[in-house]
Parts: C-alpha cells; sequence; structure tokens
C-alpha cells in the first residue's frame, strides 16, 4: 500500500549503530511509524559487517504487507551465510532472518518476493540449487520458503542440455506462480532458437512463453530487457528496441516500454518517442499502471530539464504523467530514475540525484529516495539521514618520533551535512592529576589534566585538519585529542585509538 519503501544504501547516518564501514545495506523505511529499518540486522542489533543489497533494479523486494524483505549478502553474521553471497528474507515484525532454501556453491544475488511472502526468485550462478545445471552461467531460480523447493525457472526444454547464455532480472507474480524473466542464449521455448529477450514462466504447469515479440510470433528484431509481471501474472511491462512490436517502428534505435497481455498476446506500446531510451520498471497489481525511466523530452510538456525522469502511464486512458517533479509540479534539476509503483498504483517511489526534491534545496548532489502520491501529489524522504554526530581521526604524530620531526598534529574529519570545525588538544602529564597544555602563544602551561585545552586546527576543503605546534615539544609521552563539531554544534566524543592517541618523542 505504499506505507514502506526498501532501498540499499551505503549511507552511515540512516539508523544509529550502523557500523559496518560504510558497506552499502538494504533498507526499508516505515513512512507511517517514521522510522527506519536494516534489513541486514544480526543478533547483535546493527547490520551485518559485510553489508547486504537489494535486488537490481526497482519493485519487487518487499511483500504486500512490508512485512517481509529479500536481500543477498555474504555476511558470516547472518543464518547460514558466509562464503558465497545466499539469498535471505528478513520478517521485519518478529525480527528474524531465514536463508531461502539452501546455500549455492556461487553467488546469489537480485532477489524479488512474492506479495504474500512465500516465494523468493533470484538469480545464480550455483550449481548445486536445482536440476542438472551445468553451464557456469547465471540463472533464475524459485523458492518456497514453507516447504523450501527449490526449482530452476530458466530451465531448458531438456534437463542436463544447458543454455549456454545468462538468465537475469526475474519479476515474481503476487502468488508467487509467474515469474518473468530475461535470457540471452533461448533454448527454453520450442523455435526461439537463440534469441536474447523476455520470457514468462507457470511454475504450476511448467510452461515458458516467450513475451517480447509481436503476437502470434516467436522472435522480433529487437531483445527485450526488465520484464515486470503484474499481480495475477497476466500482463508483463517491459523495454525493448524492437522495431517491430506495435508501436516501435516509428522510434528507430530508441529503446521503448511495452506491455505484453499474456492472455490474448496483445501488445501495447507505453513509451513512444524516438527522443529517449526508456526502461521498465514496475507495474501496478492490476498492471493498468506503467511505471518507466525515460530521457526522452517529448513524452509531457514543459520536460526541458535535460535529465532522465521518471513516468507512470495509464494503459486504459493513455495518460502520461511525469512523476519525479516537485509537489508544486516544478520540475527538478538532476536526474531522477527507478520508479516503483504500488500495487494499487497510488504511489510511486523513485530515487534522484536532484537538489531539493522535498524542502530547502541541498548543497550536495547524493542520490535520494523518495515516494509520492500521486493522488494528492505530497512527495516524502523515504531516506532521511540523522543528524549524527560528527567523526574526527588523528593521522599524526604517532608512535616515537624524533623531537625536530614533530612540527604538526594531522587528521580528517567527516559528517554527512558539514563540519564546522575541528578542535585539538595536547597534553603531558606531569604527575598528581597535572598536564602541561599546549597554549595559544606555543606555551606549555600547567593546568588539570581533567580540563582539556582545545585549540582551534586548520580545516581544508571540510575534511583534512591541521595544527601546528609552533615549537619545538620537550621529550616525553604525549596525549593528543580531537574534536570535530558539526553545524548544528554537535561533537564526537572521545575513542582511543581513533580522536585519542598517544605519541613520544625523544
Amino acid at each position: 500500500d505504499g506505507a514502506r519503501v526498501a532501498y540499499s544504501s551505503d549511507a552511515a547516518n540512516l539508523i544509529v549503530g550502523d557500523a559496518n564501514a560504510e558497506r552499502t545495506d538494504p533498507f526499508v523505511r516505515d513512512l507511517v511509524a517514521g522510522r527506519t529499518l536494516v534489513a541486514d540486522a544480526t543478533r547483535r542489533g546493527g547490520p551485518s559487517l559485510r553489508g547486504g543489497r537489494l535486488r537490481r533494479g526497482p519493485a519487487g523486494a518487499l511483500s504486500a504487507d512490508g512485512r517481509y524483505v529479500v536481500f543477498s549478502s555474504d555476511g558470516a553474521d547472518l543464518p547460514g551465510g558466509g562464503g558465497s553471497d545466499s539469498i535471505f528474507r528478513r520478517d521485519l515484525r518478529r525480527g528474524f532472518t531465514q536463508r531461502a532454501c539452501r546455500a549455492g556453491d556461487e553467488d546469489s544475488e537480485s532477489p524479488v518476493i512474492s506479495a504474500q511472502g512465500n516465494h523468493v526468485v533470484f538469480e545464480s550462478r550455483a550449481t548445486n540449487l536445482a536440476g542438472a545445471d551445468r553451464n557456469e552461467q547465471t540463472d533464475v531460480y524459485w523458492c518456497d520458503m514453507s516447504s523450501g523447493e527449490l526449482r530452476r525457472v530458466s530451465q531448458p526444454l531438456t534437463d542436463g542440455v544447458n543454455t549456454a547464455g545468462t538468465s537475469l532480472q526475474p519479476s515474481v507474480s503476487a502468488d508467487g506462480r509467474y515469474v518473468a524473466f530475461t535470457s540471452d542464449s533461448g533454448g527454453l521455448v520450442t523455435g526461439d532458437g537463440a534469441r536474447a529477450g523476455v520470457y514468462w514462466r507457470d511454475m504450476v504447469t511448467g510452461e515458458t512463453r516467450v513475451v517480447d515479440v509481436p503476437p502470434g510470433a516467436l522472435s522480433s528484431n529487437g531483445s527485450g530487457q526488465n520484464p515486470k509481471v503484474s499481480a495475477d501474472g497476466r500482463y508483463v511491462a517491459f523495454d525493448s528496441d524492437a522495431t517491430d512490436l506495435p508501436g516501435g517502428a516509428g522510434n528507430g534505435p530508441a529503446v521503448d516500454v511495452f506491455r505484453k497481455d499474456m492472455v490474448d498476446g496483445s501488445v501495447v506500446p507505453i513509451s513512444e518517442s524516438a527522443a529517449g531510451d526508456s526502461t521498465a520498471d514496475s507495474i501496478s497489481g492490476d498492471g493498468a499502471v506503467v511505471a518507466f525511466t525515460s530521457s526522452a523530452a517529448n513524452l509531457v510538456p514543459g520536460d526541458a530539464n535535460a535529465r532522465a525522469d521518471v513516468f507512470t502511464r495509464n494503459v486504459g486512458t493513455g495518460a502520461i504523467a511525469r512523476q519525479s517533479v516537485r509537489a508544486d509540479g516544478s520540475e527538478l534539476t538532476g536526474p531522477s530514475t527507478a520508479g516503483a509503483i504500488s500495487a494499487d498504483g497510488r504511489y510511486v517511489a523513485f530515487a534522484s540525484r536532484a537538489p531539493g526534491v522535498v524542502g530547502p534545496s541541498s548543497a550536495t548532489e547524493r542520490s535520494g529516495v523518495y515516494r509520492k502520491d500521486l493522488t494528492t501529489a505530497a512527495t516524502l524522504a523515504a531516506a532521511p539521514g540523522l543528524d549524527l554526530a560528527p567523526h574526527s581521526l588523528l593521522a599524526e604524530p604517532s608512535g616515537v618520533n624524533l623531537r625536530r620531526r614533530v612540527r604538526l598534529v594531522a587528521g580528517t574529519a567527516r559528517d554527512d551535512r558539514g563540519v564546522a570545525r575541528v578542535e585539538v588538544a595536547l597534553s603531558r602529564s606531569i604527575g598528581r592529576g597535572r598536564c602541561l597544555w599546549l597554549r595559544r602563544n606555543a606555551r606549555l602551561e600547567r593546568g588539570p589534566c581533567g580540563r582539556p585545552v582545545y585549540l582551534a586546527a586548520r580545516l581544508v576543503n571540510g575534511l583534512r585538519f591541521t595544527l601546528r605546534l609552533g615549537r619545538l615539544l620537550p621529550r616525553g609521552t604525549y596525549t593528543v585529542r580531537s574534536r570535530a563539531v558539526d553545524l548544528s554544534g554537535q561533537a564526537d566524543g572521545l575513542a582511543a585509538g581513533v580522536n585519542m592517541t598517544s605519541f613520544r618523542l625523544r
């Protein structure tokens, strides 16, 4: 229902305690409760030390009720993890993570989950998952989380007579019965030759059909990509550079988006433009609305930003609307991609590198995630960063040094919203709780060790800081501390070996 949005991010300030060296993690934002959940959570509470990723491309990582999320990771701190990348399903309600069916002998990635949350479909190069898979290529697999049953979706006509190509980009229907995917080798349907394109498989009957072809045909003069299947499996949206599909003849080499009806075989063009390529992103549950990304500037009036945008098309009315705009309708100045539409067609989530999508314009152009209400035009940030304390890291001096070689203290500082200043304190203990503190006049003066004397360091590009000592220090052991302060006045706490270290002069 659009209440939750899933995305991958390497940002370290989406949750408190993300300490896995800024690795990419899968997150779920609950826009009703206003909280962000990490999907690759371990028993210790934080994300996996190795991180994790959602599927490549928008839509499909969450069950319909937002309870389950699927991702890939090679984290040994996840149940059954370690070694190759495996697929995991996280129950966000119970806080329980489960590996999907079994571990493969090669990497498994890009999972999608059925709306009811029981079936997981993914890509894998593993050869030990199902059937006589010895082609050493990526295939698509289907896992029943209740029974543990595992099947190959990209099944060749004869098991053991393996295709030589790769199968990718799975999309699954609400009940897990129908799966759409791509393959670049053929040999999956009688008469399909060695074509590359989009296929659709019924996991109950075992029937496989070609999707990205004109009605009644087994091939086209182009190849399809990025299939997205509707909730009941009847409709498949995809993009293709073929010119023999309905509406594709006048668009030359441009890639367009289409929707195939798997019942009557009809194909409907979604984005008809020779002015730029389009990518199929997602489809509503009933198949009536398709979300897509396009660089074409002639799909709607007033598109003058010369950037990729996210659009929707209502197949019934033919209406195309640009969704990657501000609430007042003004266009964005950066590219927007990956439109994920909710099952009811009311909400569209998308990623954008444009500043000022919601709220005041930002000085940076990091990619953000947003959710738009197509009824009210209200847009919310789905990946709001927390205003965490900054961090500083001392680099030098350290260890044992000659007096004449120690002339400054240096290090780095960072904060997602900007570092305002860095301060440094340098001291040498003289016993009985007293220290010699470096002062602004470059003199060492006595004072309590528990009251650090901080001096302003020189900050370069908001990242590197230095403090010149202004004199040769006497021999002895010194303690140096750094303190970064962000734009809201927060300062980092002391951590031994990070922003509090010791060195000795001889």
